[in-house]
């Protein structure tokens, strides 16, 4: 697949954020190159827990692209929701979506309040979005509000536990307290020397809760992910080590329960 295009628009963006000199560059571009296929992998496990059928979809902060493509390429009916104002990332999905033959639906959103009917889609992709929330309750309740009934949740997020915070590229950085972690990422370069660091990494056990109390039941977690995983390195640790769901990125397959 050309992809020409989508990765000089990338790599324009990523320098005018962050400088083509940060030591950091690589990690910012490759993570978006590879996206579609680091999605594919999270599809094909999240798809053992779903229905083999057409679904309606939203796709929160779409970004790149990355989800909506995957999903419009299984057949999936799909939404895409970007929250960056300047829309950047929405020119960049819709110049992906078209190398890629695909047609969707990007809608960009000033705030964290989803902008739909309630009980309008049947699965929502949630990935690295919620961190970001600053009221996680409430977002989860918005979720809850526009999924139908025995509707799938994929969420994914980097862990306050974890040893990368996944926004910057940064070791150890989401272990510190947030004020430290906003010094030490704009230290490091100029993406958010401007702007305010919102994310507010979760831990696992705070999430999970959450989601219980919130009207969720619990179909997988990272551990269920690393079992699946082709590589035997990964099956080792979620055999092993079952406490590595506490500190590895966090990721939830949600199923909404009927009241």
């Amino acid at each position: 697949m050309n992809n020409q295009i989508f990765m000089q628009l990338l790599e324009c963006k990523q320098g005018r954020q962050h400088g083509r000199d940060n030591h950091l560059w690589n990690y910012w571009v490759e993570t978006h190159r590879n996206g579609i296929k680091i999605y594919s992998n999270l599809h094909i496990f999240a798809s053992k827990y779903l229905p083999n059928s057409p679904m309606f979809c939203l796709d929160l902060e779409c970004g790149t692209g990355v989800a909506s493509i995957v999903l419009k390429m299984n057949k999936h009916y799909v939404v895409g929701l970007d929250y960056k104002v300047e829309g950047r990332g929405l020119r960049l999905a819709e110049v992906r979506a078209k190398e890629h033959g695909i047609s969707t639906d990007f809608v960009q959103e000033d705030g964290y309040a989803l902008p739909f009917k309630d009980e309008m889609f049947y699965f929502i992709n949630c990935r690295s979005v919620i961190e970001r929330a600053e009221q996680k309750d409430r977002f989860i309740q918005d979720m809850h509000r526009v999924l139908k009934p025995n509707g799938f949740v994929l969420v994914t997020t980097s862990n306050r536990f974890g040893y990368k915070e996944e926004h910057s590229g940064l070791l150890f950085a989401n272990l510190i307290s947030h004020n430290l972690c906003e010094r030490y990422v704009k230290s490091r370069g100029r993406r958010y020397q401007d702007d305010e660091w919102d994310v507010l990494h979760p831990t696992y056990y705070s999430l999970s809760r959450s989601f219980k109390n919130l009207g969720f039941e619990i179909l997988a977690d990272t551990i269920d992910y690393l079992l699946d995983s082709r590589f035997t390195k990964y099956r080792m640790i979620g055999k092993c080590f079952k406490p590595a769901r506490y500190v590895a990125p966090i990721l939830f397959i949600l199923k909404k329960k009927v009241e």
